[in-house]
């Protein structure tokens, strides 16, 4: 299932192999998360809880009709559907507007019809970008993958008591993202990618386990190989 993140992530013009982190990002996490909005979504079809997310925004303050956001959404997701990862979607699009960005995490206890063969999620991001502003848009979609990796993380966010613990949990992943890496020894680029396309070719030949030679035990790309759901052998 962690292909779809990677389809997405190309779709919105991102290769998940050479796209960079949060830490790498010229987003802040911090920021990222103060900026966002956060919603209970109570919709559990796909229109209408789009539609929530795009009213969380004061438009009227921007100059912009909500109906044109939610024209922009849905051209944007007939053109690919933008269901991250499990129980994750992250629909985004690029409007005629002056502003900068806005952002929008919409949980749903009971879940959202989202795709047409019936797949639900429980968090929605909303992310509506300046026109014109093709870069912020790509390292936006970049940081909030980022921040919202991880299936355990998500079902943490999705079984929160209210949206107001949903924004505490946001905003401690956000400073953990923030603090520094444990080591200061970089991670070779070709490594990086050389990890990302095992796990692509695993996944898509179902294997049950891979193996990853290393000369350096300091140099392992640990952030490609946590998306492998599966054993992971490292010599």
């Amino acid at each position: 299932k962690h292909h779809r993140n990677i389809r997405l992530l190309q779709a919105a013009g991102l290769d998940d192999c050479r796209g960079p982190s949060v830490r790498n990002s010229p987003v802040n996490p911090v920021e990222l998360v103060q900026s966002m909005k956060v919603i209970e979504l109570v919709s559990r079809a796909r229109p209408d809880a789009m539609r929530e997310l795009v009213d969380a925004v004061d438009w009227a303050a921007d100059g912009v009709l909500p109906d044109n956001v939610q024209l922009a959404l849905e051209e944007r997701e007939a053109t690919a559907q933008t269901v991250v990862d499990e129980g994750l979607a992250l629909p985004h699009a690029m409007i005629e507007w002056d502003g900068e960005f806005h952002i929008v995490l919409g949980r749903s206890q009971t879940g959202v019809e989202y795709a047409a063969k019936g797949d639900a999620v429980r968090i929605i991001v909303l992310l509506v970008v300046g026109n014109g502003r093709a870069q912020t848009h790509l390292e936006l979609l970049a940081a909030v993958a980022a921040l919202l990796r991880g299936h355990e993380f998500r079902q943490n966010l999705s079984a929160a008591e209210n949206v107001d613990v949903v924004r505490q949990l946001l905003a401690e992943r956000a400073v953990q993202l923030e603090k520094p890496e444990r080591t200061a020894v970089a991670i070779p680029r070709q490594s990086l990618m050389v990890a990302c396309h095992a796990v692509q070719l695993a996944e898509s030949l179902t294997a049950q386990a891979l193996l990853l030679a290393m000369d350096h035990g300091q140099r392992i790309p640990w952030e490609p190989l946590n998306a492998w759901p599966g054993r992971l052998l490292v010599i």
